[in-house]
């Protein structure tokens, strides 16, 4: 048994391990019209297309080799991102870098005022269903991501990396010029492994197919913080009330013939509130762990076992009809219902609390947990945040619980329990269990 304070929430320490040895790497989306005399970065930043403020020469990108994260860029840009390059980097991306050819897209639009991050989740959801069904069976397609330079700051982007088994990959190539196109892309990634088994990176101007710019690339230190950490607007662990009112907001107004108009009727006047983090008149306590660790049980126990207790868990049940509209959006907005049921449940707690003590099944330590796996999904274990870092600062505007319990039990006991229990699982939720360092690891131990 794990025990985190009311001030400071400790998340799961996830080690994601999906898709393989290769998970999270590039993107960037705009070209260059390639004018000879310039230097790299004014030849990108001049192409038809291409936000002018964004220098290709400052890409940064990551590959993921299972115990760790590793990250990539051209060989000329270490020194401009502070990065210091990796000791044997010419073995380790030889060894660990994909065999063929490989291509990196995104639908990010930084011309497009309106896109919000909302939107951004929306398109790159609809593109990874896109690729997933015209792609060749033998091609991978993974989550990627890049951090990109803008203004003089970094710009995160997520995308998508396909991977080709083959240096013959005319058919793949086909499908992300395709895309690209349909998106509004002025260029794309392509990386090929020369035959001194070196890997260059390939800026291609999506209408001709021309080769802007080539670069080897080579691998550097992580950078402190997880590029999806660096800034909140970047990930989906939500601080506090007007985040989550923004990102559902945003979606009411793109799709709303999707969201049922009782989902709006019935939070309207908690996304609208201004919530004060108050304390509780009894004590509260919140028991978390996965499904199958004996967490439902233990809470119904101890709210018998305790005068006056009452029992509560989230989502609460005025947003339960709605999760299953929900949990088929990207994890920004299925982040944001499940946060939102938080501030819910705290309203519900401060009430109950006025008779007793509060038990509280599962509370803002899972939303914060699943949204970081959600995250790292394309990162090794150092793609987790640091302890201590703000991403695990609890929301100024939440009621705190006074203790939160996390249950740990071994991997075939919580299997055999699922399996005699059954029940329906979200697609995240088995996702999450199939890890097994997601189930065994935790932070502060």
């Amino acid at each position: 048994m794990h025990i985190w304070n009311e001030y400071t929430y400790t998340a799961y320490n996830i080690t994601i391990k999906a898709y393989g040895m290769l998970c999270a790497c590039v993107q960037k989306k705009s070209a260059n019209t390639g004018h000879r005399g310039k230097s790299k970065a004014a030849q990108y930043r001049t192409m038809e297309g291409l936000a002018s403020d964004c220098d290709w020469d400052s890409c940064l990108s990551a590959v993921n080799l299972g115990d760790r994260t590793l990250y990539i860029c051209s060989e000329a840009v270490p020194g401009k991102i502070g990065a210091s390059r990796l000791p044997g980097d010419e073995h380790l991306i030889r060894t660990h870098f994909p065999q063929g050819t490989c291509f990196a897209l995104t639908a990010y639009n930084p011309g497009d005022q309106l896109q919000s991050n909302t939107k951004n989740a929306l398109v790159n959801a609809t593109l990874e269903k896109e690729l997933q069904s015209e792609k060749p069976s033998e091609v991978g397609l993974l989550n990627s991501f890049a951090i990109v330079n803008q203004h003089g700051g970094n710009r995160f982007e997520r995308g998508f990396f396909l991977v080709s088994p083959s240096r013959q990959s005319s058919a793949a190539e086909n499908v992300v010029t395709a895309a690209a196109k349909r998106y509004g892309q002025a260029s794309y990634f392509r990386y090929v492994r020369r035959e001194d088994d070196d890997v260059f990176q390939e800026l291609v101007d999506t209408a001709s197919g021309r080769v802007v710019v080539s670069s080897r690339i080579v691998p550097v230190s992580a950078p402190h913080c997880p590029p999806m950490f660096a800034d909140p607007s970047h990930n989906s662990v939500f601080h506090g009330i007007k985040k989550i009112a923004q990102v559902l907001k945003d979606l009411q107004a793109l799709s709303q013939d999707v969201i049922p108009p009782d989902f709006w009727r019935a939070t309207s006047s908690i996304l609208d509130d201004v919530i004060p983090s108050v304390k509780a008149d009894h004590p509260v306590l919140v028991i978390e762990g996965l499904d199958g660790t004996g967490k439902s049980t233990l809470c119904e126990n101890l709210s018998k076992a305790i005068p006056n207790a009452t029992l509560l868990a989230t989502p609460p049940k005025p947003l339960l009809q709605f999760r299953a509209s929900f949990d088929g959006y990207p994890a920004l907005i299925r982040r944001a219902y499940y946060s939102l049921g938080n501030y819910i449940a705290a309203k519900e707690i401060l009430s109950a609390a006025k008779t007793g003590p509060v038990i509280v099944d599962r509370y803002w330590h899972s939303s914060a947990a699943y949204a970081i796996a959600s995250e790292v999904e394309c990162g090794g274990k150092d793609s987790i945040p640091p302890q201590g870092h703000e991403v695990y600062r609890w929301p100024h505007d939440l009621l705190k619980p006074d203790l939160a319990v996390l249950l740990v039990v071994s991997a075939e006991v919580r299997m055999r329990r699922m399996g005699v229990r059954g029940g329906v699982k979200t697609e995240e939720e088995e996702w999450l269990e199939r890890s097994q360092k997601f189930q065994e690891s935790t932070v502060g131990e």
